[in-house]
């Protein structure tokens, strides 16, 4: 997925793309997730899998990756840490919906370095979690007045089925 408008990163100089490696197993999710943020111009890649991460994120010089804690090919949270190490300029944060699992991560034998987000997660929060908080104050095209959540729609007339 890329982006369609540049973003200024965290203040530094002149405006260029953000990039975000976004790791989701959860379709819907991650299509409502890449959208809400490309339209803030912050360009989205998806990985669905542990391996498929694996591959853009050596290649590519990311911005901020968000992994899913729960992935159908192993473990997210040894993902985000791995994808830390390898780009200590870059922001990871984990997100799960396991309520409960930054306290066991900061308790158990491998303590995460990174963020442990619990979804759902206030994309505002999400944004100045990951570095770029500048994104959620963006104009954003087709934006309601409904708190800038979905685009407007047009409305839909509601008929009792009769011609």
């Amino acid at each position: 997925m890329k982006a369609r408008t540049p973003m200024a990163r965290r203040g530094s100089g002149p405006a260029q793309p953000g990039r975000l490696l976004l790791v989701e197993d959860d379709p819907a999710l991650a299509l409502m997730l890449s959208w809400e943020l490309e339209e803030r111009g912050i360009a989205v890649s998806l990985a669905c899998t542990c391996a498929d991460a694996r591959e853009p994120s050596q290649a590519l010089g990311f911005d901020a990756v968000l992994v899913d804690a729960d992935l159908p090919d192993g473990d997210g949270v040894a993902l985000a840490q791995t994808l830390a190490q390898r780009h200590p300029r870059g922001s990871v944060a984990i997100y799960t919906g396991h309520h409960g699992i930054a306290e066991r991560l900061a308790e158990g034998d491998r303590p995460s370095v990174c963020p442990v987000l619990t979804k759902p997660v206030a994309l505002a929060h999400l944004l100045r979690v990951l570095g770029l908080a500048a994104m959620d104050s963006a104009p954003r095209q087709g934006a309601s007045d409904n708190g800038g959540r979905h685009p407007a729609l047009p409305p839909v007339e509601v008929t009792d089925g009769a011609p």
